[in-house]
This record gives C-alpha cells, sequence and structure tokens, in this order.
C-alpha cells in the first residue's frame, strides 16, 4: 500500500502548468462519452459551456487554474489571445480551443460583454455611431511579455476608452489629445499601479474613466516577474 501511494503522488506531482495548457488547447479531446451527443448538437455558446466544464475537470495545477479562471472572466475578444499567448510559451503550435475562441466561442459569461473586436489595424475609423476616432501610439513593455497582445487587447476594448472621451466630447467638442498610460502586470496576471504618465487630453474626469477601464482589461501572464506597460493612443473627434 506504501509503494502505491509513493508512486501515486509521484505521478500527480509531475503533472505540469504546460501539460494543462495543453488540456486547454485540445478540450475537446477531453469530452465524457455522456457530453458528446449533447456537444454534436450543440451551437458555438453550449459548446463553449461543455467545453470549458471539460477543462475543468481535467485542469490540475494552480497556475493551470488560473489560466482558465482568467479565460472565463476575459471579454470576448481577449480570450483566443490570451490562450494563444500561454500556448506559445508552452511550445505549442497549434490551439484547437484558440481557433474556436476566435471564430465566436464566448466559453463563460464575460464580467462585461463588449462589441467584437475591431480590425486589427493601427487605427480604428469611426462608424455613424461613434464620435471620436482612437489610434494606438505606441505599446511598450519592460518585462518578459510581447508588446503586440496588449496592443491588440488594447484596441479591443476601445468601446470603453471611446466611452470615457465621448463623454468629455459632450462637454467640450473641442477635445483631443495622448495619453499616456503605465500599469503593471503581475506575476499572478493582476493589472496594479494604473495611472497616467503623461498626455495632451487634460480632463481630470476623462482621465480618471480611462484609468479604470485599463484596471478592468485581462492581459496575459508574463513568462516570469512582473512587466511594466506604458500604452499610448490619440484620441480625436470624428471628422
Amino acid at each position: 500500500m506504501r509503494w502505491f501511494l509513493v508512486l501515486a503522488l509521484t505521478v500527480i506531482g509531475c503533472r505540469s502548468y504546460q501539460d494543462d495548457v495543453e488540456t486547454i488547447c485540445n478540450a475537446e479531446e477531453h469530452l465524457r462519452d455522456v457530453d458528446k451527443l449533447d456537444y454534436q448538437a450543440a451551437g458555438h455558446a453550449r459548446k463553449a459551456t461543455i467545453l470549458m466544464s471539460a477543462i475543468e475537470r481535467k485542469v490540475k495545477t494552480d497556475e493551470g487554474k488560473k489560466l482558465f479562471t482568467t479565460i472565463g472572466a476575459a471579454a470576448p475578444a481577449a480570450k483566443f489571445e490570451l490562450l494563444r499567448t500561454e500556448a506559445a510559451k508552452s511550445g505549442l503550435t497549434v490551439c484547437p480551443f484558440a481557433d474556436f475562441l476566435e471564430k465566436g466561442g464566448s466559453a463563460l459569461p464575460p464580467i462585461d460583454p463588449k462589441p467584437p473586436a475591431p480590425p486589427m489595424s493601427a487605427s480604428v475609423s469611426a462608424h455613424p455611431k461613434d464620435l471620436s476616432v482612437l489610434r494606438i501610439l505606441d505599446t511598450k513593455v519592460v518585462g518578459k511579455l510581447a508588446p503586440e497582445p496588449i496592443s491588440r487587447i488594447v484596441r479591443a476594448n476601445f468601446p470603453k476608452l471611446r466611452a470615457c472621451y465621448e463623454e468629455g466630447l459632450n462637454r467640450d467638442d473641442s477635445m483631443k489629445g495622448t495619453l499616456y498610460v503605465k500599469l503593471t502586470i503581475t506575476a499572478a496576471g493582476a493589472v496594479q499601479n494604473v495611472a497616467v504618465a503623461e498626455g495632451t487630453l487634460q480632463d481630470v474626469t476623462v482621465r480618471k474613466c480611462i484609468v479604470a477601464a485599463y484596471q478592468s482589461l485581462t492581459f496575459p501572464l508574463p513568462e516570469s516577474g512582473k512587466a511594466q506597460v506604458t500604452s499610448s493612443i490619440e484620441y480625436r473627434r470624428a471628422d
């Protein structure tokens, strides 16, 4: 009996975060027989829920459980970016579940549902109901985290930032400028120390609103330690 317990503990201890990432990426492989019929007949949203239940049963490490929770809480447009980033860190070149999420799977209801991400370009053109145009000027990162996923997640959350700016436009239709927002992403993925470092957009209310918007975002985890991010965006009234 003693040798069996030692063997069992050894096997459990061998489970790694990379194994959990691979499990999440290949979620469909972990469906129970009882779930497969329901999965085949389900729509996209229901399939996402079934897959997430399968993942939750299989993920074992604390880091894997944290990634599972982070993906579930993220905005729809950010979910697949988070998973794809972690998959790349774990040496995976293919992640079917990230592809599934990109095609519209919501996984778990987001904390603050938002419209789909706008086109992946340096700027987002206004459509008829938008009063403003936002443009990412630069994203700088100090730490083991690539700037591209940060830019994509910020861009996907332009509706939050636009709402802050357009509230200011309703008070002053000539308001425009740039803001450089600094923040820290901890090793656990928490967003801390968010503040406007500099910028020509001086409205205090708009600045506070934008800081709160950044605090609500979910970013990929740094490979190790903390990451210091500076996100700069230009805000102007639509032509």
